[in-house]
């Protein structure tokens, strides 16, 4: 019973840890449906709501998400009295306006007032170049990032992308330390168009919007567009484990999230999303863009474009076919009297829990998140004495085996008795040899449960530490595997990049011979056929290693040392503390030795 249970475990957790490998969703090539853009026909705001975010300024550490109050309209703004009707067209030279932070490197474009680049400089792509959260390698005619979206008049929203917008620049000194603040302005007869992007210089990537749009003295109904898509690395995943951009959300207390191909069976790849939703943008395993209104939005819409890539030749003979890429956009609310914070960045734990509003949900660490979250931080402290995050995962792993060591202790002790008692174990079951009937089989696991009652034995005990573990090992996993502080971070030699998959998998494939060695050191359980157990010896590491061969590198080292320090530590109680062998094997003679006290029937 100990050994089928524990390969019940072992294969509940290997099919757990294969889930994504193996059921990854994947989508038919399919016409790319029309390119008309749609938004939401709602309100841009809904005063009856209570507000997502406080307007209230605080230190950029409190766990919550701080929204000041609109800034203050600029004196080189237009008067209010001037009239549309009367306005001239304004005059712009193609301009370009970078910010330039600690953080991020920002690149505006004045042709349509939308952000060119969003470089992050503490992430690089694979081929070292920093990583570009705006994708720059999509067909002409997709729109692009942060540009406007006006649903009722599709000519206007062609003009407002197009032109060139007028630029005034300020920086300012507010409660929420250094805001860096770019004014797009166009006006022409009829038409004024503002849309001002403020950066939180004192607040780890985040940014405040807000747009305004006026035909004559008619306020327009106007939109944000958050993509198409996030960064380019993740167009075409080449990673099995690499999710494409694709929706996120919160309604409630609970994320949600809406992937592209989902999206495309929608007529015109569209699909509103209805409210009150608290925050919403698009994101990839490691990256978001994330809107955060003043008021909950009443509802958004989640646009897909479908673009058949045509991949380069492999050779002068051949022609490879179109990859069919899903490219999600989310359009939202931008009002000028509330402008909304964008958080624009890694999905960092330690980052997304500082701002609040339950934004570390953008990482879906499972079921078992209340134990992610500890791991999660005791991981940063260890890191903060040693820089190497492979180095790090390994001494934590030790402490961790330390601490349940004494479930494996008391599962060591537990299968030794139980070992030790089965002479009388298999004298009961020859006593019922032939007898098939349930009484019989009642009546001698009657007898057995009474041994192991009469002598402290619990025949759970060599399970029980194993359950307790179960999720540990799954907690770590979620960790390595979602968290973005291992990506691209490299190891020891061949490992470059703890998230990726070790190239030459030799990780994984000592991580199955520890297992081999493990098992060979575990006690069998009583009734349990040698011929069965070798089969369960070599049959189990087999398929954790073939489950394990195309994880990512953290996660197989976290495995690989938990079963080495599990190993040395049992070997280290067996010859440092010689009374535990002496008990347990005396107890054992005894029981031998002593016939069982319960009548015969």
């Amino acid at each position: 019973m100990e050994k089928r249970l524990f390969v019940a475990i072992a294969l509940s957790i290997a099919v757990l840890i294969g889930f994504n490998l193996l059921f990854q969703k994947t989508s038919p090539p399919l016409t790319e449906p029309s390119p008309k853009t749609a938004a939401p026909r709602t309100s841009p705001s809904t005063p009856e709501q209570p507000p997502a975010v406080s307007p209230e300024s605080g230190p950029a550490d409190e766990p919550t998400a701080i929204v000041p109050p609109p800034p203050p309209v600029s004196d080189t703004e237009p008067a209010a009295e001037t009239t549309l009707e009367s306005a001239p067209v304004t005059q712009a030279s193609p301009e370009t306006i970078t910010i330039d932070t600690r953080l991020y490197t920002a690149r505006l474009d004045n042709r349509g007032g939308i952000l060119r680049n969003f470089i992050l400089k503490e992430y690089s792509e694979e081929s070292a170049d920093p990583l570009d959260l705006v994708p720059h390698d999509l067909p002409d005619d997709f729109p692009s990032f942060l540009s406007l979206a006006i649903p009722d008049d599709a000519e206007m929203e062609k003009e407002v992308n197009s032109v060139h917008y007028e630029i005034i620049e300020n920086e300012t000194e507010t409660a929420l330390g250094k805001v860096r603040r770019v004014q797009f302005l166009y006006q022409r007869s009829g038409l004024l168009v503002e849309k001002v992007i403020s950066f939180l210089l004192s607040k780890p990537y985040q940014l405040q919007i807000s747009c305004r749009v006026m035909a004559g003295d008619l306020p327009m109904d106007a939109y944000l567009r958050l993509g198409p898509g996030l960064t380019n690395h993740n167009l075409v995943p080449t990673d099995g484990n690499m999710l494409p951009p694709h929706a996120v959300y919160l309604e409630g207390n609970s994320a949600d999230t809406l992937m592209g191909p989902d999206v495309a069976e929608e007529k015109d790849g569209m699909r509103t999303i209805t409210g009150p939703l608290r925050w919403a943008g698009v994101q990839t395993k490691f990256f978001a863009a994330v809107a955060i209104p003043y008021r909950p939005f009443p509802a958004v819409e989640v646009v897909n474009r479908v673009w058949l890539k045509q991949p380069e030749a492999t050779d002068e003979l051949a022609m490879p076919d179109p990859v069919t890429v899903h490219i999600v956009s989310l359009i939202c609310p931008a009002p000028p009297e509330t402008p909304l914070t964008l958080y624009l960045g890694p999905k960092s734990y330690r980052i997304l829990s500082a701002m609040g509003l339950e934004l570390t949900q953008v990482i879906d660490y499972g079921w078992f998140s209340f134990l992610v979250k500890p791991l999660y931080y005791a991981l940063l402290w260890v890191n903060s004495f040693i820089p190497n995050w492979g180095w790090s995962i390994i001494v934590l792993t030790f402490f961790i085996t330390v601490v349940v060591f004494p479930l494996r202790y008391m599962q060591m002790k537990s299968m030794k008795k139980m070992q030790n008692l089965q002479p009388q174990i298999k004298a009961i079951q020859q006593k019922y040899k032939g007898q098939k009937s349930a009484e019989a089989r009642q009546k001698m696991n009657q007898e057995v449960m009474g041994l192991y009652k009469e002598h402290g034995v619990n025949p759970m005990g060599g399970c029980l530490p194993l359950i307790i573990q179960f999720p540990f090992l799954i907690a770590f996993y979620r960790m390595i595997e979602l968290s973005i502080e291992f990506w691209h971070q490299p190891w020891i030699f061949w490992i470059n990049d703890l998230s990726s998959k070790d190239p030459y998998y030799v990780t994984p494939i000592l991580m199955g011979a520890t297992m081999i060695i493990q098992m060979k050191q575990t006690p069998a359980a009583p009734g349990q056929d040698n011929k069965m157990q070798k089969q369960m010896m070599y049959l189990m590491p087999v398929v954790f290693t073939f489950i394990f061969l195309n994880l990512s590198s953290g996660v197989v080292i976290y495995f690989l040392f938990s079963n080495v320090f599990s190993w040395g530590l049992q070997k280290l109680v067996e010859h440092v503390l010689p009374s535990f062998r002496k008990s347990v094997n005396n107890r054992g003679k005894k029981a031998a030795a002593k016939p069982s006290t319960k009548k015969k029937s």
